[in-house]
């Protein structure tokens, strides 16, 4: 189905998903960014600036990946300074909107009405979206295994904390953290292969590229012997034939949309389906849903 004309084109599989309360939108940066947050570059760049880091400007400028960048600040600086930058950066902004992030918990209930978001972003404009949503932070994850519901958002790698105010930071953050969460302790990887094989999942705000994604994706790895009854999804604004090559071979189905600077041709989808579009009535001719204009604004 497809709501817009320059818009993705939503599997009916997952339209179908969606509608049961069986998705499980994973969230990276690019959610927050329309609320007026940091890109991860954009943060990673702001702390080695108001740190004077020379070490960690030379890994970024050089490319090196952003969780190895954060062993060089926190070996450089230690990890008390580090999670009170992250803190200055990201705690004190007023977002401009949360209308994304109402839309996606409104897409992601239960039947019963509960939220079931999994984000790797540390903010909590989840949290500040809709009254009553409930923060689930590591080590205190749901065991999907044993049939626990997920209710609220779980913050996987860390939920913004003010440390300065006795708040514990756990953030996933440097190579050595993700180490622990996804190989040696593994709880992470643990925890997404079990929503793997319970549920649908749809990667939103990620580039391949980005530094949780080489984790996730080794943490959604297909396990032996285990027969998935639903693909992964993935919005992208990437052509198809460029989309295909990043993310297909990681075991990602892309879902394409036109490219653009606020990403209107996703966040206008996302936010008509929210809306219960999809319901309002059959597509017609041309593949749109009933009633849905050709064009929208974020």
């Amino acid at each position: 189905m497809r709501f817009f004309e320059n818009g993705p084109i939503i599997p009916a599989h997952l339209l179908e998903q969606q509608a049961q309360g069986n998705v499980i939108f994973f969230c990276g940066a690019g959610v927050s960014v329309p609320a007026g947050l940091d890109t991860f570059w954009t943060l990673t760049d702001r702390l080695i600036t108001n740190l004077d880091a020379a070490a960690a400007r030379t890994a970024l400028s050089e490319n090196q990946s952003f969780d190895r960048v954060f062993n060089l600040l926190v070996r450089d600086f230690g990890r008390p300074e580090i999670d009170r930058q992250i803190y200055a950066a990201l705690g004190q902004q007023k977002p401009k909107t949360l209308a994304r992030h109402r839309d996606i918990l409104d897409l992601s209930r239960a039947p019963g009405g509960s939220v079931q978001v999994v984000t790797t972003n540390f903010d909590k404009l989840f949290e500040r979206a809709a009254k009553g949503v409930q923060p689930i932070v590591p080590p205190g994850l749901p065991d999907i295994e044993l049939n626990q519901p997920i209710n609220g958002v779980v913050y996987l790698h860390g939920r913004l904390a003010d440390t300065a105010a006795g708040e514990i930071a756990s953030y996933v953050i440097s190579s050595s953290d993700f180490g622990r969460a996804y190989l040696a302790e593994g709880w992470a990887a643990r925890f997404v292969r079990a929503l793997r094989e319970s549920y649908t999942i749809v990667l939103l705000g990620y580039s391949a590229d980005d530094p949780p994604m080489r984790y996730l994706l080794e943490g959604l790895h297909v396990r032996d012997g285990v027969v998935y009854d639903s693909p992964i999804y993935v919005f992208t604004d990437r052509s198809p034939s460029v989309a295909e090559e990043l993310w297909q071979d990681r075991g990602v189905t892309p879902i394409c949309y036109e490219a653009g600077p606020k990403h209107t041709a996703l966040w206008s989808t996302i936010g008509a389906w929210a809306k219960g579009r999809a319901r309002a009535g059959p597509m017609d001719r041309n593949g749109y849903c009933a009633g849905s204009k050709k064009t929208g604004n974020a």
